[in-house]
């Protein structure tokens, strides 16, 4: 799981030193970034992950569906057109 946190914030990081114009000197900086951008994504994963599972924990009302009313269907005939005649 690390390695692939690892990967995923120097792939981040490589992408925004492109963005900046491949400017030499600053990979702490891009590296920091990569690694904020990366936990805030994290962050709204597991938020949204909680929220889901928060929603089907809680108990649910069983709800009764009125009955339908009794209708009559109507046969369904098909015409055929007939060829023309000649």
């Amino acid at each position: 799981m690390q390695s692939d946190r690892h990967a995923r914030i120097s792939d981040r990081a490589y992408h925004i030193w492109l963005a900046e114009g491949r400017v030499h000197g600053r990979d702490p900086e891009h590296w920091r970034q990569a690694e904020r951008e990366i936990a805030e994504e994290e962050a709204k994963a597991a938020a949204a992950m909680a929220a889901r599972a928060g929603k089907s924990a809680s108990p649910r009302r069983a709800t009764v569906a009125a009955p339908r009313p009794a209708t009559t269907r109507r046969p369904t005939t098909r015409t055929r057109s007939k060829p023309p005649a000649s």
